[in-house]
């Protein structure tokens, strides 16, 4: 604002005062249409039967209009979806084309519902169904995030990931369109569609092994996606003395180190049943310095490392041994 209004002077100089003093009488009033605007907004969600709380930002340059509603407690799945349509008719009247749309329910302040202009038209009372059972299932903070053509679920699992993961494949929730993120200390997980008994193991042997305090070289973070089309686990390597220079970090040096790390993850994410009947990729960091990418469903790319270390094909001949 301050570089704007900096201009906004600059310009001025050049203009006789009755342009400028039009000008800023302008601005101002767009700046209160604005305001009243979300001010009205806020009073017509407000008069909605189940609304306890609600807070009104109007849209601006860089953003959208926000509104944020907690709704009381017991408020039933029908109430919660007509607060959605009661927000995008206020909305509409108050002349927003688009906005964010933040639910939380006063008994489950943690967990939060988002949507934007299409979710009172999308399908708003199966999400609130969908989102109250799996906020009574999981134990972590849940943000449930609706746009058009996907859902993305988010866990804050913290200490109960394989708790988390477990109760998320009970629901039986998501298909192709859903996106499931459990974030847990160092690991983080990612599946697409539903969480199946596949995706459960795999996470479990994962988070077991990866960083266990028994191996030499541990993950310092993990990140597993199990995807529509590959799974990828990608490992942040602990290595001694780190940070380690990119043309030091060659297998002569640290094949040692690292090689259990590396035949644990890929026991990790080829054992198990059932198995997984997509592409494994493994990668391993330090930093952002990927040095060691294995794909089951190709060899080694000649010039992927533009170090050309050779990590890549001591990874593809460790997966063969």
């Amino acid at each position: 604002m301050a570089t704007w209004g900096g201009r906004l002077v600059a310009t001025a100089a050049l203009l006789p005062a009755p342009l400028v003093l039009a000008a800023l009488a302008a601005l101002a009033g767009c700046a209160g249409t604005q305001v009243d605007r979300a001010m009205g907004v806020r009073a017509d969600v407000g008069r909605l039967p189940a609304v306890a709380e609600v807070s009104v930002a109007g849209p601006s340059a860089d953003r959208g209009a926000q509104v944020a509603v907690t709704v009381r407690s017991g408020a039933g799945v029908g109430e919660v979806a007509r607060v959605a349509r009661g927000v995008a008719e206020a909305g509409g009247d108050g002349g927003w084309s688009t906005y964010r749309l933040e639910l939380r329910e006063a008994d489950h302040p943690e967990d939060l519902l988002v949507g934007d202009e299409a979710f009172a038209t999308g399908g708003a009372r199966s999400a609130v169904e969908a989102f109250r059972r799996t906020s009574d299932a999981l134990l972590g903070p849940l943000t449930w995030t609706v746009a058009p053509g996907s859902t993305t679920v988010a866990v804050d699992a913290g200490g109960g990931l394989a708790h988390d993961v477990q109760e998320a494949a009970r629901t039986a929730y998501g298909d192709r369109t859903t996106t499931w993120r459990f974030v847990a200390g160092a690991g983080t997980v990612l599946v697409d569609g539903r969480v199946g008994p596949a995706e459960q193991e795999l996470v479990e042997r994962v988070q077991r092994s990866v960083a266990s305090p028994a191996l030499p070289v541990p993950a310092d973070h993990w990140w597993l996606e199990a995807r529509d089309d590959h799974v990828l686990l990608d490992l942040e390597v602990a290595l001694p003395g780190a940070p380690v220079a990119g043309a030091d970090l060659v297998p002569e040096r640290y094949a040692d180190a690292v090689g259990r790390l590396a035949g644990t993850a890929l026991d990790a994410v080829r054992g198990g049943r059932p198995r997984l009947a997509v592409p494994l990729w493994l990668r391993l960091r330090e930093g952002a310095d990927v040095f060691a990418w294995w794909r089951s469903d190709r060899p080694p790319v000649p010039g992927r490392d533009p170090l050309g270390r050779g990590w890549d094909r001591w990874l593809h001949h460790l997966t063969a041994s």
